[in-house]
């Protein structure tokens, strides 16, 4: 039997929150919608981890190139991708001028904050109920590191607005500048463009 996603539990913010932190130095990678630009703090509260009062913005990135493709344009259940789609999108690297921390939302650390894997992966009505309160936690979380729901071998994050000085300006560039790129990470998922 599946695990049923939950809402947080009420007494969540007297809970420790198990923080991961990735250290300053570090890259992170995005695929973004180039008419928004690379440091876009979205708050359409149409994605897993928005705040689902818009609230606060939020910014979906990655440890690996491949997750941050994966998770934007590898979506429903053929592994196609619409030259259309990247027309309009590029690769973004970030490198973090600070440590950031992170709600560890995915292994044995879970459950002291009774979450399951589940919230990841589950109804955004939940995963939004989840992203607003680890926000308004009094550990003052920069974001979410969680399971990424196309390739579960890997991570994926979202940083909340808050955290947006941590992250330089960017170094960026339309996914189809460089095919070589495009073409690996293509094949490391087995998908095709049409």
């Amino acid at each position: 039997m599946l695990d049923r996603p939950t809402m947080p539990p009420a007494d969540l913010g007297k809970r420790r929150l198990p923080l991961e932190e990735i250290s300053m130095g570090s890259v992170l990678f995005r695929v973004h919608q180039t008419k928004f630009g690379a440091k876009f703090f979205g708050r359409s509260a149409g994605w897993r981890f928005d705040s689902p009062g818009r609230a606060f913005g939020t910014l979906y990135a990655a440890t690996s190139e491949e997750i941050a493709f994966a998770e934007t344009l590898l979506r429903g259940q053929h592994p196609l991708v619409a030259e259309s789609d990247l027309r309009v999108r590029s690769f973004c690297e970030f490198t973090l001028l600070r440590p950031v921390r992170l709600v560890k939302l995915h292994g044995p650390s879970m459950i002291t904050i009774g979450a399951s894997a589940a919230v990841s992966a589950g109804s955004y009505d939940v995963s939004q109920a989840w992203a607003q309160a680890l926000h308004d936690h009094a550990d003052q979380p920069d974001g979410i590191l969680y399971r990424s729901t196309r390739d579960n071998d890997r991570v994926a994050l979202v940083l909340f607005e808050r955290s947006e000085a941590a992250l330089d300006a960017g170094g960026t560039a339309p996914i189809l500048a460089d095919p070589v790129r495009l073409g690996r990470i293509l094949d490391h998922y087995g998908a095709s463009l049409i």
